[in-house]
């Protein structure tokens, strides 16, 4: 079985892009993981996750995604959300996962937000 999946990291000062593509499930989820959290330690806590082509994703991956925003945003940074497709958002939806996370539509509009300043 050929696993389809593909991170692709920019980095834009001291955030990191991380482009996902193709399915994000049990079958890649290590190499995954992995991906964040290299993205973490080099985007010291702000992270742009790209889910434009991502195909699927599964729960368990979600999870690690929304422990690893429960981390980003305890050292003072975050993990911000781009171009979900509706397959993904009918993943995400149900569990309660958009209410914690900005969902932006592009990987400009989400390196801008980390840049506003934060209100007291």
């Amino acid at each position: 079985m050929k696993i389809e999946f593909k991170a692709d990291k920019e980095l834009h000062g001291g955030i990191v892009v991380l482009r996902l593509r193709g399915r994000i499930d049990a079958f890649v989820y290590s190499l995954f993981r992995d991906r964040l959290i290299e993205a973490i330690n080099e985007g010291q806590q702000k992270v742009v996750l790209d889910l434009r082509d991502t195909e699927n994703i599964n729960t368990t991956c979600v999870g690690l995604i929304v422990s690893k925003m429960k981390q980003c945003r305890d050292a003072g940074g975050d993990i911000k959300l781009v171009g979900l497709s509706g397959y993904v958002q009918r993943i995400l939806q149900p569990i309660g996962v958009l209410k914690v996370f900005a969902v932006y539509e592009s990987d400009d509009q989400a390196v801008d937000a980390f840049q506003q300043p934060v209100a007291k």
